[in-house]
């Protein structure tokens, strides 16, 4: 089965960008680059802002051979409105079964007030960022006190 990156739609990946647990598959998409595990974790990239960053620069192959003999960045860009809602974490530290639990409570509700699940402080605070074109939304959750953070990909409901 094959798997569709969430950065540029390239629908080749051959492992799921994170598993149900959360934990990165450290896959390089051989469209845009994007690592998962390390452009997300390591470089604090957000699906879309390195997707514009990927853009900005001309949206280049990473890896020439797997690049189709015709292909259309706005088609491929497409295939991201095929991808399910999932868990995406941000620090692997902390994919604990209190963050999944926040993040599903968050998912179907964004104004919850759901304790952050590393300090406890201070309640979780949501931002979306629309992904227009796909159809879907980065949902931002994170702590004012411990900045932890978690990004949950979410479909766009307008």
């Amino acid at each position: 089965m094959k798997h569709i990156c969430p950065v540029c739609g390239y629908d080749e990946l051959q492992q799921a960008p994170y598993d149900a647990d959360g934990n990165e598959s450290f896959e390089i998409c051989h469209c845009c680059a994007f690592e998962f595990g390390f452009d997300d974790i390591h470089e604090g990239h957000t699906f879309e802002s390195y997707r514009n960053k990927w853009m900005s620069a001309g949206a280049t192959w990473f890896y020439e051979q797997s690049k189709p003999e015709v292909w259309e960045l706005n088609q491929q860009l497409k295939n991201i409105e095929r991808i399910q809602p999932m868990y995406i974490p941000f620090w692997k530290k902390r994919s604990t079964p209190k963050w999944i639990e926040a993040g599903k409570i968050l998912a179907s509700n964004s104004t919850d007030k759901v304790p952050c699940p590393e300090c406890g402080y201070h309640f979780l605070t949501v931002q979306d960022v629309p992904i227009m074109f796909a159809h879907k939304i980065e949902r931002i959750i994170s702590c004012p006190s411990c900045f932890a953070i978690k990004i949950i990909l979410l479909p766009y409901n307008s």
